[in-house]
């Protein structure tokens, strides 16, 4: 057994006449090697008495133990004026993030349904029935209390995405919305703006709601309450946030300055400023979020961009741990993806700081 013990990979590479590295593939059997090469090293193996045992058990259990394959599901969870959740930009390059992910780890299957509130309670039965036996939901949109109560009650493994409510206490996976909503008051602030408005979207979007209170608590804060002011769209659709805009605008009562909750808001405004004559930033000031905003009069609409490829890698990275590991414990994971901003030409300075120079 000393004799055996006191053999190394070098003495085998030696005998043999060949390098330590291609001792150590062969016996390992991770690359493959011509006939001539392998019937020397086994030659030298016992004619030293090289004792290999430890590697052979370790090649076996990799070969005996079988690949797990994990059933994942992404269950969409669409608010009720959205019909197909992947038809939006944002979402489909979030599940673009998650296949990219998930393509790297042969082992996962992956399928996409839609939690439907209204449905009949059958669908929504067998719906139920299927997530309790996949390896792992990824949630993506706004889920309701129903389906959340179960997903908790039955211990199923779960990520939201996005979610960037701090009353919900699940891993999830978000954009840090509420820091990009203070930034862009802290922004219009030091642009000399003494009154800023924010413009939202649907309130039940997550992020909708967490730029709008960033926006909020940075006003309140530099300038107090009487200087921030808000108006709702009743959803995100281009005819009730443009509904929303006119009437807020031929108030009087709107602020000099906005911040859109999307980009898709910031286009209607500017559209609907262009047919009245005016014009973004001589007489609206405005900043938005997700993505890039030009217009034909060359105005890039400066806004915080979002990165919702990285927030579906992540998911599926933090669910593939909770799937792979046996007991994933209480503690909830949080992560928030920053934001990044992107200045362009659509906010001007305001008359009080012009006055100054």
């Amino acid at each position: 057994m000393s004799a055996k013990q006191s053999v190394t990979l070098n003495d085998v590479a030696r005998e043999a006449g060949v390098s330590v590295a291609t001792v150590s593939r062969v016996l390992n059997q991770k690359a493959r090697a011509d006939a001539q090469t392998r019937e020397k090293i086994f030659k030298a193996v016992e004619t030293l008495g090289y004792d290999d045992s430890a590697i052979i058990r370790k090649v076996s259990e990799k070969i005996s133990t079988p690949r797990v394959e994990l059933k994942a599901e992404l269950l969409l969870c669409p608010m009720p004026e959205q019909k197909n959740l992947l038809q939006l930009d944002f979402m489909a390059e979030i599940l673009r993030g998650i296949q990219s992910y998930f393509n790297r780890h042969r082992n996962v299957t992956l399928n996409i349904s839609t939690w439907e509130p209204e449905a009949d309670r059958e669908e929504k039965r067998l719906l139920l029935r299927r997530l309790n036996s996949v390896s792992g939901v990824i949630i993506m949109g706004s889920p309701d209390e129903t389906l959340m109560n179960f997903l908790q009650r039955n211990a199923v493994r779960y990520v939201l995405l996005p979610n960037d409510l701090p009353d919900k206490s699940v891993n999830s996976i978000s954009s840090d919305d509420f820091s990009g909503g203070f930034r862009a008051a802290e922004y219009l602030i030091q642009k000399g703006f003494r009154k800023i408005g924010f413009l939202c979207g649907s309130s039940l979007a997550p992020s909708h709601t967490m730029r709008k209170y960033g926006v909020m608590a940075a006003t309140v804060e530099r300038l107090g309450i009487e200087a921030f002011e808000s108006r709702n769209a009743r959803t995100s659709d281009d005819t009730d946030i443009e509904q929303c805009f006119i009437d807020w605008f031929d108030s009087g009562k709107c602020p000099p300055a906005l911040v859109t909750s999307h980009a898709k808001a910031a286009e209607v405004i500017c559209r609907i400023l262009e047919a009245r004559g005016k014009s973004c930033p001589q007489d609206l000031s405005l900043i938005t979020f997700d993505s890039e905003v030009r217009l034909n009069s060359g105005v890039r609409i400066s806004y915080f961009r979002t990165f919702p490829r990285e927030l579906g890698r992540r998911g599926a990275q933090q669910l593939y741990q909770l799937m792979t590991v046996s007991h994933p414990g209480d503690k909830v994971c949080k992560t928030l993806v920053p934001l990044d901003f992107q200045e362009g030409n659509s906010v001007r300075d305001s008359e009080e700081t012009m006055n100054c120079r």
